[in-house]
Parts: structure tokens; sequence; C-alpha cells
């Protein structure tokens, strides 16, 4: 599946700037697979679902 390049840049924004539990791991735009296995907060979830919309809606 061929991601959107202004999706990569929405996580690598929404990354930079978004809050998580202290307690779950560091998010790293660079390893998104790693991080999306051990988040234990659900950001790397929300994120991948939000991102998942905008690009369904850029493939409109």
């Amino acid at each position: 599946m061929d991601i959107d390049p202004l999706t990569v840049e929405l996580r690598r924004f929404i990354l930079t700037y978004a809050e998580h539990d202290p307690d779950c791991p560091g998010i790293d735009a660079n390893a998104w697979e790693e991080q999306r296995r051990v988040c234990i907060c659900g950001l790397a979830q929300r994120l991948d679902e939000l991102l998942g919309k905008v690009d369904e809606r850029l493939a409109q």
C-alpha cells in the first residue's frame, strides 16, 4: 500500500507536538512500526486511524 507523502508529513508534524502518557515509550517518527507495537497509551493507534482516514480522503 502506497502512503501519500502528505500523510507522512502529517505524521511527523503530529508526532512532534502530540502529548501522550509519560509512561508510554517515547514516540519516534522514524521508527513507526516499532512505535505502533509498543505504544501503551493509544496515541499511535489513534494517529494511525486518523491518517488512514486522511489517506482515504486523498484517494478520492
